[in-house]
Parts: C-alpha cells; sequence; structure tokens
C-alpha cells in the first residue's frame, strides 16, 4: 500500500475511534504555514489538536520519536494560528498522538491514544 493511500486510511480509522471515544470532530487536515494538524477535536470542552502516525508494523518504532521536536515545534504553531482565528480568548487544548498500526492483508488496524504529548 502506498504511503500517502496508508496515512489516508489511518486518518479515517482515527476519525471513527475517536467519535466512538465521545470526541467531536471540528476539523481534518488544517494546514496554515507551519504545517498540518490531521485532527482537531473536542471533548469535553477540550480541544485536542491529534497527529496521526500510521505504520504497517511497530517493529524497531521509539514511539517517543515518532514525533520529534521539530514536528511539535511546527504542530504548536499551527495550533496558536487556528486558535487565534477562534473568538474565544480561554480556549483548554492539548496536543495528542493517536498511532494506527495498520494490518493491510486483514484490513485491521489497532489505535494507540497518547494524550498531552
Amino acid at each position: 500500500m502506498k504511503r500517502k493511500k496508508l496515512g489516508n486510511n489511518g486518518e479515517a480509522v482515527a476519525s471513527v475511534y475517536l467519535e466512538r471515544k465521545g470526541f467531536e470532530i471540528i476539523a481534518t487536515n488544517y494546514y496554515s504555514q507551519y504545517g498540518e494538524i490531521d485532527i482537531i477535536a473536542k471533548k469535553n470542552q477540550q480541544l485536542h489538536f491529534i497527529e496521526v502516525k500510521t505504520r504497517k508494523n511497530l517493529k524497531g518504532v521509539i514511539l517517543g520519536e515518532l514525533l520529534t521536536d521539530k514536528q511539535k515545534e511546527s504542530l504548536y504553531k499551527t495550533i496558536a494560528e487556528y486558535l487565534s482565528g477562534l473568538s474565544k480568548v480561554d480556549v483548554s487544548y492539548q496536543l495528542d498522538l493517536l498511532v494506527i498500526l495498520y494490518d493491510s492483508m486483514s484490513k485491521k488496524a489497532k489505535v494507540y491514544f497518547y494524550e498531552a504529548v
């Protein structure tokens, strides 16, 4: 499976997973001059900016290295831009990481959700 298709499948799985966990999806693939946020969701009056990483296997993967400091910096700049467009001044939010292990043969996925990374 091509990388872009794998990523799109992962984001679709992530959206379904989040909705089942009580999140309201506000936006997907939000772009700014600094980068992209895969999913913006809301739960319990808190905004969640969610980076989705989809992999075919996690062998040798260190979860802490899936989101580099440079990527976090770009994400936080994009979050700031998104928040600046809101009418509310005091908004509670966090950056989350959702990792999907996708088996293209069985078309099954396992989801790992890490809040406040």
